[in-house]
């Protein structure tokens, strides 16, 4: 038997926020995010176990980051994302994995939520 993909977690960069080692803070990335998973494996946790596997790994590199504040590193100040204002599932994803709903900046869908976790 073939097997399929299921679903994927999307991860971009946004921005870099201009911090520099001279001024011994870490550089700070803001991630979006993105995820899709078939039908069939709706409600069975895999969205929230991948985005608190991620959340959990940027307070990690946060944390790392502090520790070796003089060399360059990179952690994460924000990670946003969104999904339709009809997705019950998403919503409580991402509020799960501790997103809050943030106004839209008005070049998303107008159907659709943004969410954002500070760190």
């Amino acid at each position: 038997a073939q097997l399929a993909p299921i679903g994927f977690l999307m991860i971009c960069p946004e921005e870099l926020e201009a911090t520099t080692a001279t001024t011994e803070q870490p550089s700070l990335l803001n991630l979006r995010i993105g995820y899709v998973f078939c039908e069939s494996v709706w409600g069975r946790g895999l969205a929230t176990e991948l985005l608190q596997g991620l959340v959990g790994w940027c307070r990690t590199a946060n944390n790392e980051g502090e520790k070796n504040a003089t060399e360059t590193c990179y952690g994460v100040a924000e990670i946003s994302g969104g999904c339709e204002a009809s997705n019950i599932g998403s919503i409580k994803v991402l509020q799960k994995c501790g997103f809050e709903q943030v106004p839209s900046s008005g070049a998303e869908d107008p159907e659709s939520l943004q969410f954002s976790l500070r760190f």
